[in-house]
């Protein structure tokens, strides 16, 4: 991480949560930036080792637009 840049906040739900049958059905897919398998693989590797600030929250946030 660069000097002087703030760590990313990421919203982690509880562990008590229990997620409806719909929730857990639901199908996602990830958005990786990147035009090759190698540059997506690095961008993960960089995401997965970044410093962030944890927010915990009672419940997931809707994800439908």
């Amino acid at each position: 991480m660069p000097q002087g840049s703030k760590p990313t906040t990421v919203e982690l739900v509880k562990s008590d949560y229990q997620p409806t049958k719909f929730e857990l059905e639901e199908e996602f897919d990830l958005d990786i930036p990147g035009g090759t398998e190698e540059e997506r693989l690095d961008f993960l590797g960089q995401a997965l080792t970044e410093t962030v600030n944890i927010r915990w929250i009672n419940q997931p946030r809707n994800r439908r637009k």
